[in-house]
């Protein structure tokens, strides 16, 4: 679709983004000329000190009316440059006509579109509130909203979970505490109702002063990342995961601190919570091929939503727009998954299908290029992408490998995969000992059999030194 055809109070968004880049690097041209003029000034005081004072200091006030003129004209609410602002401001609300007119460009393509995802951010919130789509403790949560082609058919609105599973993290390192219903508490057995983010210091306060650490990839670079670090996943996967949570449970029995199980258990669930939502493989995916495991994640997904509906956030106990995304997506998948599952008879739905990951790759495609670029570079280097086949996932991809094929491959040759090593035949009355752990537990025992033959390593290395020590004397 060419932005250029979809215009919005007579509006072009490519020369609208033009012009604020335009803006923007004329204000920058002259605060970076009076940066350098007034390094120089410092660096050649003493032969400025020889000059006329009045030359230096008309070159100077030169300067400053031209960044005094840009500014004022923003000051005084000139027509042009009040323009400019209201342009500058995206309306959300604009997003309902670009995304009908991409629904008749899949029409004609004969492409069925089941949902629309995107982050929380304003923009696509007030997208939302133009939708009808809501959530909220004490309001009723619509997910859907009316295909604006077909009047018998209605797509489902998703909020990208990697994005909330981001956004729980902040959220919980930054309010430093949420607190849980008392009927969830006593449902549950806790010890007490709140969940503290001090327990995560606590734990890497502890492992400072040990070798063997019980969560190896928690630092807290995780806990307060920076601008870019914040847009990773891996991030909040290192605070939010079954190892933190394990390490916790250990240490509430090493210290004598129960209240470390609640903030465990909230870790615990939030983690399976985003194991559910952004599945990839038929192993973990919504299906009633077994419909105990089945009904059993159909109905943990209801208690979490009971659980961010009617949780506390902070000391002033704010509703907080990860709480509205979660409760939009989740009821979004329990409504698409009978719809799927029952209605149209799939064998399972593969929920990470529903996320923005592949976006998300693309654009670190695109930043790889320019960190920051603007509206002309990334229309280059989408032509760029798309000729060149230049498509492929960053190595610092802020996202997982979203695991599908690029459509500009499909038709080439795969050629014959020939083994590294030998195939070598194990007999099935072989028990291998690690049969029964699953993959998080499997990890675990690895990094401990690694620090414990690391330290053995250590160990006689030390040895070995006193040994040829007390030869030498």
């Amino acid at each position: 679709m060419d932005l250029r055809g979809v215009e919005y109070d007579d509006r072009d968004w490519i020369n609208l983004a033009q012009d604020r880049d335009r803006s923007r690097a004329y204000i920058l041209k002259w605060f970076h000329k009076i940066r350098q003029f007034l390094l120089a000034v410092v660096l050649n005081y003493n032969r400025l000190h020889h000059m006329q004072h009045h030359l230096v200091k008309f070159q100077l006030l030169s300067l400053l009316h031209q960044v005094r003129t840009v500014t004022t004209a923003v000051r005084l609410n000139k027509p042009y440059m009040k323009n400019q602002l209201q342009n500058w401001q995206v309306n959300g609300a604009v997003f309902h006509d670009i995304i009908e007119c991409i629904f008749q460009k899949a029409e004609e393509l004969q492409l069925n579109i089941l949902s629309v995802t995107s982050d929380v951010g304003s923009c696509n919130q007030a997208l939302w509130r133009a939708w009808g789509v809501t959530a909220g403790r004490y309001s009723e949560i619509k997910c859907t909203v009316a295909h604006p082609l077909h009047s018998d058919k209605v797509v489902f609105v998703f909020a990208d979970v990697p994005h909330l599973f981001k956004n729980i993290k902040s959220m919980f390192i930054s309010n430093k505490v949420i607190r849980i219903p008392n009927d969830i508490k006593e449902k549950q057995k806790l010890p007490t109702n709140e969940v503290l983010a001090s327990h995560i210091y606590e734990i890497i306060a502890h492992e400072k002063e040990h070798s063997f650490k019980l969560a190896p990839k928690l630092s807290e670079r995780d806990l307060f990342p920076s601008h870019f670090g914040k847009m990773k996943v891996c991030t909040s996967t290192n605070v939010v995961n079954h190892t933190v949570s394990s390490a916790l449970k250990f240490l509430a029995e090493e210290l004598n601190k129960p209240a470390y199980l609640t903030t465990a258990w909230f870790l615990d669930q939030v983690e399976r919570w985003f194991h559910l939502m952004t599945s990839r493989h038929p192993s973990c995916a919504l299906s009633k091929c077994n419909l105990y495991v089945y009904r059993d994640s159909i109905a943990f997904l209801e208690d979490f939503m009971d659980l961010f509906c009617n949780m506390e956030v902070g000391q002033k106990k704010i509703w907080k727009p990860s709480q509205t995304g979660v409760l939009i997506s989740t009821q979004a998948i329990l409504e698409l998954q009978t719809n799927l599952l029952e209605d149209r008879q799939y064998k399972f739905l593969l929920t990470s299908r529903f996320s923005q990951d592949c976006l998300e790759n693309l654009f670190s495609v695109l930043r790889s290029k320019q960190c920051v670029p603007n509206a002309v570079q990334v229309k280059n280097n989408l032509k760029l992408i798309c000729v060149s086949q230049y498509l492929r996932n960053a190595s610092r991809s802020s996202y997982e490998d979203d695991d599908r094929e690029f459509l500009s491959g499909f038709l080439d040759t795969l050629h014959e995969v020939k083994p590294k090593s030998e195939e070598v035949e194990i007999s099935a009355e072989v028990s291998h000992p690690m049969a029964s752990l699953n993959s998080k537990e499997e990890t675990i025992l690895r990094d401990m059999l690694r620090k414990l033959s690391d330290s053995y390593e250590q160990y006689e290395v030390k040895t070995n030194a006193n040994k040829t020590k007390t030869m030498i004397i």
